[in-house]
């Protein structure tokens, strides 16, 4: 048994003893509970900054897929005016940048789908009248002016377009898109 020299000191020493364990315990899961929440915090940080990170990286990859089919646009309307004959021109090309502008549905709202079918639409306006030229003899004077105007509309019609690409599409392509949450 303790040896205690006086009954203050024996009861002090008692309580202390007693109660040391648990104090001890209560002490150490303060601690474990700091430490806890310091960790939580830190990864809570991480995990808003990863999220942060993969949503920058989707608007960019978003812009990229618009600039392609604004390039696909630019060059298409580049490209169609220029035909003076059908048969000598890339029908590769010509299809492969209408379906690159087709995929303008899955990245641009409503009104630039619009405007870039139209602008499909337009294209292929041109190039059947450039086809029906062929058929019409040369001779035919009145028939072969008229066509010549019609081409030379739809010509002016492209070129316009074309004029207003960068109009059409700085709302979709801007770079504050990377920097704001919209």
């Amino acid at each position: 048994m303790d040896s205690c020299t006086t009954l203050e000191s024996c009861t002090a020493y008692q309580i202390l003893k007693d109660f040391a364990a648990p104090a001890a315990a209560v002490f150490g899961a303060i601690v474990a509970g700091f430490i806890t929440f310091v960790i939580s915090k830190g990864q809570r940080q991480i995990a808003q900054s990863q999220r942060d990170i993969a949503l920058d990286q989707l608007k960019v990859n978003l812009l990229q897929r618009r600039y392609e089919i604004y390039q696909a646009t630019k060059e298409l309307l580049e490209y169609i005016p220029f035909i003076s004959d059908v048969r000598k021109s890339n029908s590769t090309k010509i299809r492969e940048l209408s379906v690159k502008m087709d995929e303008s549905r899955f990245y641009f709202p409503p009104d630039i789908c619009d405007f870039l079918h139209d602008t499909r639409a337009r294209c292929e306006v041109f190039l059947t009248r450039l086809g029906q030229r062929d058929n019409i003899n040369t001779d035919d004077a009145e028939r072969w002016s008229a066509m010549a105007d019609a081409l030379s509309k739809d010509q002016a019609a492209l070129r316009m377009i074309y004029e207003s690409l960068p109009k059409v599409f700085e709302k979709s392509l801007a770079f504050r898109q990377l920097t704001t949450d919209n």
